[in-house]
C-alpha cells in the first residue's frame, strides 16, 4: 500500500472504495486498489490477536485515511478484542477525515453494548464535532443550523440499537429544527440505479421478429411519449444487443435492411455480433455481415452522421474495430482468410472517413483504445499480422498498402500520438514483419526531435512490454532515447517504470557492455527525480522475479554508487529518501561484506518508517550469518529513535537470534536503547 500510495497519492480513496467491507456502493471491487484493501482487511481479519494490537496502532497513527480506516474496520469486527484502541482515542474520532463509514458502522453495531457513560461520551463527541458549512449559504443562520442537525442525526442513528431514552430525545429535539428523514447515514455519497433502460420488448419478442419488423419496431416506438421510470429506446436497444449475442445465428443473414436501419439499430447489431465472438466463443460465418458493413460505411450519409453529433454512429465504429479485432488477433477464433479482403476494405473506408475530433482521457493508453482514431491502427497491424500468419513468407511480411500508409504517416511532421502510440505498442510485431525496415526507420518511428510522437511512441513501447529485447535495447541506446526518457516528465507512470526496469535488466546483464559507468545508468543515478529514484529502488529490492545468482554481485557497485552521491546530503530530503530505501537492498544481497556494512551502518539513521519493517525482513535474512554485523546495524538505527510499529515481532526475533548465538552484549545494548528488559 506504500508503495502505491507514494505512486498516488489519491489512491484508495472513499469514492472508489467507499466502504471497507464488500458492499453494494463499491462500483469497482475487482480493481487493484481495492483488491489490495481486501487483502489486508482480510488478513487483519484473521491475524493473532497478539500480533495484531501494535499493527493496529501503527495503522492508526499513519496519516493516510485509508490505514486508519482498515484499523477501525478491524477493530469494528474483533470489537471485544481491542475495543481499548476505540475508547483510547485522544481526539473526537468522529473528526478523523474520510472514516465517517468505517466508525458510523462500529458504532452501530456495538451500540447496544455501550454502558451509559460510554453513549454519554458519544454524545459529547456528536456535539463538540465540528460540521462542514457549504460557503453558498454560511451565511445564512437557518441553514447553517439545519445542516448541523441533520449531520448530528446522522450520527445519533447509530446509538439508535442501544435503545438510549436521552439519543431518542435529542433526535427529537433535533427534528424540530430539521425533520428530513435520516438516508444512508454512513455514507456522504449514494448512487442507486433506476429502471429507466427498461425495454417494451423481451428477448423472445425480439426473435420471433424479422430483422426488418424489429426496425419497424424501433421506428415507431422512438417516436412515442416515455416515462422516464418505464420502457425505454435504450433499454430496448440494450435487449436487442442480447439477443444479437445470444443467438449470432439470426442476425448473420438477411442483413440488407441495416444498411438502411437507424444507427442506434445497427449500434446493437454489431455490438452483439462482436459480444458474441468475443465472450460467448461463438464463430459464424461472416460473409454477408461483413458486405452489410462494407455498404453502410460507403455511404456519405453515414460518416456525415458519425462525424457530428450521432453518438450511436460512433459506437457502431468503435464496436465495428473491437469484433475485427478480436477476429484477426486468434488464429484459432479468427474470421476465415477468404474475408481478408473485405476486412481490409472496411478498414480503409473507416480511415479516409473518420475525421471526429479526438476525446483526450489523459492517459494515452485510454485514449487509444477508446478512440475509433486510435483503434483503426491497432486494427491495421492485427490484419497485417493475421496476414502474414497466414502467408507464411520469410520476410517482408506485412500487407504492401498498409506498410505504405504506415511509412508515409511517419514522414509526416504532424503530431499523431494515436499512431506513434501504437507503433510502440506493436514494435515487436513491427520487427516480426520487417526486421529491416523496423531497424531502418527507427528514427522515424521514434521521432527524437518532435516531442509529442516520441512520447506516445515510447509510452506505448514500455507501457506494454517489460521484458527486454537486445535489438531494441541497442537501437534505443544509440539513438539516446534513453537518455532523454530518463528526465523526460511527459514520459511518465508505468512506461517510466518499466523503462527503468528494463535499463537495470540490461545493466545487470551487461547488454552493449553496459556498466555502472555508462552515462545511461549515470543517468538514473543522478536523477533528481523521487519518481525514477523510486522505480530504482523497488526493482533491486523486490524483483518481480528473483535475481538470478549470477548477477546478484552487480547490485553492490549500483548501491555503492547512489550511497556516496546521497551521503553528500546535497538535497537532505531526496538523499535522505534514497539511503533509507536502498537499505532495502539487503534483501537481494547474498552477504554483509565490509562494504555493505558500511553502508548500511551510516544509512541506518536515515531509514524512514516507510521503509523500516522491510529493512527489518532483509536485516532478519542475515541474522544467521552475520549476527554481530546484524546487531551493530540495529544499534545505529537505535540512536536515531525508538519506535513501536509492527516491525517489532521481526526485532523481538533477532535479538533473541543475539542472545542464543552469544552476542549478549549487543543484545542487551539494544534492549538499553529501547528502556526495557528482554521481553519488550
Amino acid at each position: 500500500m506504500n508503495e502505491t500510495i507514494e505512486l498516488d497519492k489519491a489512491t484508495f480513496n472513499n469514492i472508489s472504495i467507499p466502504a471497507i467491507e464488500d458492499h453494494d456502493q463499491t462500483s469497482f471491487p475487482d480493481k487493484y486498489d481495492c483488491q489490495l484493501i481486501y487483502l489486508v482487511r482480510d488478513t487483519l481479519e484473521r491475524l493473532d490477536s497478539q500480533n495484531l494490537i501494535e499493527i493496529l496502532k501503527e495503522l492508526l497513527s499513519r496519516e493516510h485515511p485509508a490505514f486508519k480506516r482498515i484499523a477501525i474496520h478491524t477493530i469494528r469486527i474483533r470489537y471485544s478484542e481491542f475495543k481499548d484502541l476505540f475508547w483510547g482515542f485522544n481526539d473526537n474520532p468522529l473528526s478523523l477525515p474520510l472514516t465517517k463509514h468505517e466508525v458510523y458502522e462500529l458504532l452501530k453495531e456495538h451500540s447496544k453494548d455501550f454502558t451509559a457513560e460510554e453513549i454519554t461520551k458519544i454524545i459529547d463527541w456528536i456535539n463538540s464535532k465540528e460540521y462542514y458549512i457549504p460557503e453558498e449559504f454560511k451565511d445564512d443562520k437557518n441553514k447553517v443550523e439545519k445542516s448541523i442537525a441533520y449531520r448530528k442525526k446522522e450520527w445519533l442513528t447509530s446509538l439508535l440499537p442501544s435503545k438510549s431514552e436521552i439519543v431518542a430525545d435529542l433526535i427529537k429535539e433535533l427534528d424540530k429544527i430539521n425533520d428530513a428523514d435520516i438516508d444512508h447515514p454512513s455514507f456522504d455519497s449514494w448512487h442507486s440505479s433506476f429502471s429507466g433502460t427498461t425495454s417494451p420488448l423481451t428477448v423472445d419478442d425480439i426473435l420471433n421478429q424479422s430483422i426488418t419488423n424489429t426496425i419497424t419496431y424501433y421506428k415507431e416506438f422512438n417516436k412515442q411519449n416515455h416515462d422516464f421510470m418505464g420502457p425505454s429506446v435504450d433499454g430496448l436497444i440494450d435487449i436487442l444487443t442480447l439477443t444479437v449475442r445470444k443467438n449470432p445465428n439470426k442476425y448473420i443473414v438477411d442483413c440488407k435492411p441495416l444498411v438502411d436501419a437507424p444507427s442506434q439499430i445497427m449500434y446493437a447489431w454489431i455490438r452483439g455480433l462482436g459480444e458474441s465472438w468475443r465472450d460467448e466463443k461463438e464463430k459464424f460465418e461472416c460473409a454477408e455481415v461483413f458486405e452489410t458493413i462494407l455498404q453502410i460505411v460507403q455511404k456519405k450519409e453515414f460518416w456525415e452522421s458519425h462525424n457530428s453529433d450521432d453518438n450511436y454512429s460512433r459506437w457502431f465504429i468503435s464496436s465495428l474495430l473491437s469484433f475485427i479485432e478480436d477476429g484477426l488477433r486468434d488464429d484459432n477464433h479468427a474470421f476465415d482468410a477468404d474475408q481478408l479482403p473485405i476486412v481490409k476494405d472496411i478498414l480503409s473506408q473507416i480511415f479516409e472517413n473518420d475525421t471526429h475530433p479526438v476525446f483526450d482521457y489523459s492517459d494515452l493508453s485510454m485514449t487509444v483504445l477508446n478512440n475509433s482514431r486510435g483503434k483503426i491502427y491497432t486494427a491495421l497491424f492485427q490484419y497485417s499480422l493475421r496476414l502474414a500468419r497466414l502467408e507464411g513468407k520469410d520476410s517482408d511480411r506485412w500487407d504492401n498498402d498498409i506498410k505504405k500508409l504506415i511509412s508515409q504517416k511517419i514522414e509526416l511532421k504532424d503530431e499523431n500520438p494515436l499512431l506513434f502510440y501504437v507503433i510502440g505498442q506493436f514494435l515487436p510485431n513491427i520487427h516480426f514483419l520487417d526486421e529491416s525496415w523496423m531497424i531502418e526507420n527507427f528514427y522515424k518511428l521514434f521521432p527524437i526531435d518532435t516531442e509529442t510522437n516520441w512520447s506516445a511512441a515510447m509510452s506505448g513501447y514500455f507501457f506494454y512490454h517489460r521484458r527486454p529485447n537486445k535489438v531494441n535495447f541497442k537501437l534505443f541506446l544509440e539513438g539516446s532515447h534513453l537518455l532523454k526518457a530518463i528526465s523526460n516528465d511527459t514520459f511518465r507512470g508505468e512506461s517510466k517504470n518499466s523503462l527503468i526496469q528494463r535499463i537495470c535488466t540490461a545493466y545487470l546483464y551487461e547488454f552493449e557492455s553496459i556498466d555502472i559507468n555508462n552515462e545511461v545508468i549515470q543517468e538514473l543515478i543522478n536523477s533528481k527525480s523521487e519518481d525514477v529514484l523510486s522505480s530504482l529502488i523497488y526493482f533491486f529490492w523486490s524483483p518481480r522475479f528473483p535475481f538470478e545468482k549470477k548477477v546478484i554481485h552487480k547490485i553492490k557497485p549500483f548501491w555503492i554508487e547512489l550511497f556516496n552521491k546521497a551521503i553528500k546530503m546535497e538535497d537532505e530530503k531526496l538523499d535522505s529518501y534514497i539511503l533509507s530505501g536502498c537499505c532495502k537492498w539487503l534483501n537481494s544481497i547474498e552477504e554483509i561484506d565490509e562494504d555493505i556494512f558500511e553502508i548500511l551502518s551510516k544509512s541506518a539513521i536515515y531509514i524512514n518508517h516507510r521503509d523500516r519493517y522491510s529493512v527489518f525482513e532483509s536485516l532478519s535474512k542475515h541474522i544467521n550469518n552475520d549476527p554481530e554485523k546484524v546487531g551493530l546495524i540495529l544499534i545505529e538505527l537505535f540512536k536515531k529513535e525508538v519506535s513501536y510499529d509492527i516491525s517489532r515481532g521481526k526485532l523481538h526475533e533477532m535479538v533473541e537470534n543475539l542472545y542464543d548465538k552469544g552476542f549478549k552484549e549487543i543484545g542487551d545494548k539494544i534492549c538499553l536503547l529501547h528502556g526495557v528488559g528482554f521481553h519488550f
